[in-house]
């Protein structure tokens, strides 16, 4: 992306949040959407994806996601959405989608300080929607020139409306993550991840998310992405499993 028309950009995220509806999972790895950018300006990718679901039902998604991260000096602002529709035993097709904001200060080489807010929407899983704003540390453990250990947490706020029957619901979380990347060989790349998200007032409340990828590079700005997700909620809303694993395959380009 060009650098010399900042407006572009600002529009192009404007127009993504107001018309894509707001994936699947109840809690979305915003470690592997960050965006590896180190030169000031605007930088991002975006992917089509393939997904297969299997829970209670079995479900097929097909979508498409975009990542853009603006650089200036010790800030930094990502921008994240995704659309997708789904297709449960054949039969029903659903749309579902996600957006994220997230302001993160970089304090000193290894900490920063995050700021988040991000709308979430599915109708197999009965929200419409959940808001969750939160705020906390990251600290960068270790980088070496071929890996690198995050760790994060957060204290965030969530809001959610279930509908069929209708409830709605509002509680406090911590939010803990633990992210590592491997890339030893120059064209592939491995990350994984680890999500833990117990509820303020009882920790016996909480959920627990893995997922593992890996980015291989087919051209200079294109990637094939493999990815394996696993969720565990312990109180899901009433008719959802506790358990959701999903696999995709995604193609992305980098700009």
């Amino acid at each position: 992306m060009s650098r010399k028309h900042p407006t572009r950009f600002y529009l192009l995220v404007f127009l993504l949040f107001a018309t894509l509806a707001p994936s699947i999972a109840q809690v979305v790895n915003i470690e592997s959407r960050r965006v590896d950018g180190k030169k000031p300006g605007w930088q991002g990718y975006g992917e089509v994806w393939y997904s297969y679901v299997r829970n209670q039902n079995t479900a097929v998604s097909v979508g498409t996601r975009l990542s853009l991260v603006y650089l200036k000096d010790r800030h930094r602002y990502l921008f994240i959405t995704d659309a997708s529709f789904n297709q449960t035993n054949n039969t029903n097709v659903e749309s579902s989608g996600f957006q994220h904001a997230r302001y993160n200060y970089i304090i000193n080489p290894r900490w920063a300080m995050e700021g988040f807010g991000q709308l979430f929407f599915s109708r197999q899983m009965r929200l419409y929607p959940r808001y969750t704003f939160g705020a906390g540390p990251r600290y960068k453990a270790f980088k070496g020139d071929s890996m690198q250990v995050y760790l994060g947490g957060s204290l965030m706020f969530e809001h959610e409306s279930l509908q069929n029957p209708r409830e709605q619901y509002s509680t406090d979380r911590l939010s803990f993550y633990l992210s590592w990347v491997l890339s030893r060989h120059k064209f592939i790349k491995f990350d994984w991840m680890f999500l833990y998200q117990p509820r303020l007032a009882d920790f016996s409340d909480r959920r627990i998310q893995t997922e593992a990828r890996v980015d291989i590079d087919v051209l200079k700005r294109f990637r094939l992405r493999f990815a394996t997700s696993i969720l565990y909620d312990t109180r899901p809303p009433s008719g959802i499993p506790r358990t959701f694993i999903s696999s995709r395959t995604s193609f992305m380009v980098d700009f």
